[in-house]
């Protein structure tokens, strides 16, 4: 080869590398979304249909599933602990004025005010409304729709609360960034600034993303574009984690407890920790972010508690060796809990009598 022409494969393989490096080369970051390679269109199609996708949506005549024109009235007796207005009868009503939609009802004030809504959330059982505060702290309205029976039902409301007491649903101490806000949205950032008492808070996108379970995809799609022999070294396949590590994958949100990070910057009246592991990271020893706390009660997130204390977690048995990820068709009956096989084929799919036919039998 004459130097002429192995000056240019050098210079036009050296263009590749810096084009490789501008575009941001390996990193750690979230791509923003659910951007996709044609590999992965299986588990695109199965994601878009998904309750994961939808966990999360912004306000609108499509996404809103509770009735806020004829059955929009909730009343309630105010708890007889209540400082003010205790044993008296209030009225929280859903309505909508010009395309947007409100819950009147009373708040930090004492005084009712017309909130409006900016997140919902839930499209199974239930249905919860998010405002945003002028502050930018976002908060979970005391108005539920019950799906299933089609009604209003209070959450967090007078009925067993009233302001600052600590659990009413206006309170600092139950601002969604610190309870909830972790496991309904993908990548977010609180950006709380203790000076101004306000937030600047950021997602990467709403509702379970894909980096929610696979961790940060940016060099992921960079990969698959500019680098394809490292494509799959660049993103967190689960199904290849030590089964405890991926069963944490899923206990990140399918479990009752606290962060083992406090809330930073504190300020009176915040919680004292996170309820979701604030800061795990996809891979990592969820222990090293969460301290599990069951309780008594049957909550419906505690199913990694219940696992963990169960024969299935002795044995390594996973959450995905029963429930299903990216199958197709699991979608169609989002009420459960998507798993692999339906009724007893599923418990049996494992747990079969066997004929014994060497010095022992296989135990499940």
């Amino acid at each position: 080869m004459n130097n002429g022409l192995l000056n240019k494969v050098f210079t036009g393989a050296f263009a590749l590398f810096v084009l490789f490096i501008i575009s941001g080369g390996i990193s750690h970051a979230s791509s923003g979304g659910t951007s996709h390679d044609s590999n992965t269109s299986e588990e695109v199609n199965s994601y878009d249909v998904s309750r994961e996708n939808a966990f999360m949506q912004p306000t609108g005549e499509f996404t809103v599933l509770g009735d806020f024109a004829i059955n929009n009235t909730l009343a309630v007796k105010v708890s007889d602990q209540s400082p003010e207005i205790a044993g008296k009868e209030i009225t929280t009503t859903m309505f909508i004025k010009d395309g947007k939609y409100y819950i009147n009802t009373i708040g930090p004030d004492w005084e009712f005010h017309n909130y409006e809504i900016s997140y919902v959330i839930g499209i199974n059982r239930r249905q919860n409304y998010l405002a945003l505060f002028p502050n930018g702290a976002i908060h979970v309205l005391p108005a539920q729709w019950d799906i299933e029976q089609s009604k209003w039902i209070m959450n967090y409301g007078l009925d067993k609360n009233y302001p600052g007491s600590g659990n009413f649903w206006s309170d600092d101490a139950r601002i969604w960034q610190f309870k909830c806000g972790g496991c309904h949205s993908t990548g977010m950032q609180i950006n709380y600034d203790k000076a101004s008492h306000s937030f600047s808070t950021t997602f990467a996108s709403l509702g379970i993303g894909c980096e929610s379970c696979h961790g940060p995809g940016s060099s992921h799609i960079k990969a698959a574009r500019y680098n394809f022999d490292k494509e799959k070294e660049t993103i967190v396949n689960p199904a290849k984690l030590p089964w405890r590590l991926r069963a944490g994958i899923c206990g990140q949100c399918h479990n009752w407890g606290a962060s083992t990070a406090r809330v930073t910057p504190y300020r009176d009246g915040f919680p004292e920790r996170y309820s979701y592991p604030y800061g795990f990271k996809v891979g990592k020893p969820l222990n090293l972010f969460y301290v599990n706390e069951p309780v008594d009660d049957k909550l419906h997130h505690q199913q990694y508690n219940e696992w963990n204390a169960s024969a299935h977690a002795e044995a390594g048995i996973m959450c995905t060796t029963c429930h299903g990820v990216h199958q197709a068709g699991l979608h169609k009956n989002p009420h459960k809990a998507q798993t692999k096989f339906i009724a007893d084929s599923l418990c049996t799919n494992c747990h079969k009598t066997t004929k014994k036919k060497a010095a022992h039998r296989i135990l499940s």
